[in-house]
């Protein structure tokens, strides 16, 4: 019947067809693949997933067969981590690091398992760790400069309005025990000229065992004990590894 969506049977698995589609896709056929998945099925919160991996496999195939594609391994590799990145929200500012279990079963794969990070990559926790601490300085010292400012204001508020002291909930706005009736309440009286207190500045949270952390790791301790691993060694791991995932006998 036109307009019925195809229901999703529980116990199938259409990710493999849906994912080896994905990749056959063209400029002139993605349009309506993508349309079959979205608007053809009643899905289940597992087949959406599929459904929406293979909508990007799609796209990322298509662009891969262009004149502007053509990914080598290692830009396939920073694609993957880039999707992640910007799907997920979470910007990649320190590397990541993804560990397949499976791979236990190699004994050249120890150092995938091991507690280690990269020079680069701890490097790059230093500064990150530093900049936050440089941000946490400036927010306090912000913070110092504003409640001053609130100081005079609110001297210069209550000299006109002396009663600030015993009907301070009338002057004070956004207070947090509101609900959504009462700021829209102070919404208009503000518009109809009520001047509110100046609203004190809050202080920047600190804590001190975190910040202590951030130190020490820009103080050069590596934490939750990790090593690092020098980046020539690194390497021959990872073609270690890779060489005997592949079944092959290092020559």
């Amino acid at each position: 019947m036109k307009g019925q969506k195809i229901i999703i049977n529980p116990d199938l698995d259409y990710s493999e067809n849906w994912y080896r589609e994905a990749k056959k896709q063209t400029v002139g056929t993605i349009n309506s693949f993508v349309f079959s998945l979205i608007s053809e099925f009643k899905h289940t919160p597992e087949s959406k997933i599929w459904a929406a991996t293979a909508c990007a496999m799609a796209s990322l195939h298509v662009f891969n067969k262009s004149k502007s594609g053509g990914f080598t391994e290692p830009e396939t590799r920073n694609l993957l981590w880039e999707v992640y990145s910007a799907w997920s929200g979470v910007p990649n500012l320190c590397g990541y690091k993804l560990i397949d279990y499976k791979n236990m079963i190699f004994p050249s794969s120890q150092p995938d398992f091991e507690k280690t990070i990269t020079r680069e990559n701890f490097t790059a926790l230093q500064e990150f760790a530093q900049n936050r601490i440089e941000g946490l300085e400036k927010d306090k010292a912000d913070y110092v400069d504003k409640l001053k400012e609130y100081q005079v204001e609110l001297a210069n508020f209550i000299e006109r309005h002396s009663d600030y002291h015993t009907n301070k909930n009338h002057y004070t706005r956004n207070r947090p025990e509101q609900n959504f009736q009462e700021l829209a309440q102070d919404e208009l009286r503000a518009r109809k000229g009520f001047v509110f207190a100046p609203i004190e500045p809050k202080a920047p949270v600190e804590d001190k065992a975190i910040v202590d952390h951030w130190y020490s790791i820009v103080a050069g301790t590596v934490p939750f004990g990790y090593t690092i691993i020098e980046p020539e060694i690194a390497e021959v791991n990872n073609e270690g590894t890779k060489e005997q995932e592949n079944g092959e006998e290092k020559k």
